[in-house]
């Protein structure tokens, strides 16, 4: 679990991605889980927000450090 919270990804410039959608969502387990979507494209799922955005922001890393490449 994340020591803190920073909320979704946000753009090099600080203004918060767009493309990034966390929702409570029913996907196969008993209870509702926040689900992860980049362009709406599954990424994962989490039982906390805290944990689902850690999921997208390491998500949003990587997509950088392929562009980067």
């Amino acid at each position: 679990m994340p020591i803190s919270d920073s909320g979704p990804p946000h753009h090099t410039d600080g203004r918060i991605d767009r493309r990034y959608c966390i929702r409570l969502e029913f996907c196969g387990y008993a209870q509702r889980r926040f689900v992860v979507r980049f362009c709406d494209t599954y990424v994962g799922n989490a039982p906390m927000r805290a944990d689902a955005n850690a999921l997208a922001w390491a998500h949003s890393s990587e997509r950088r450090r392929i562009m980067l490449e």
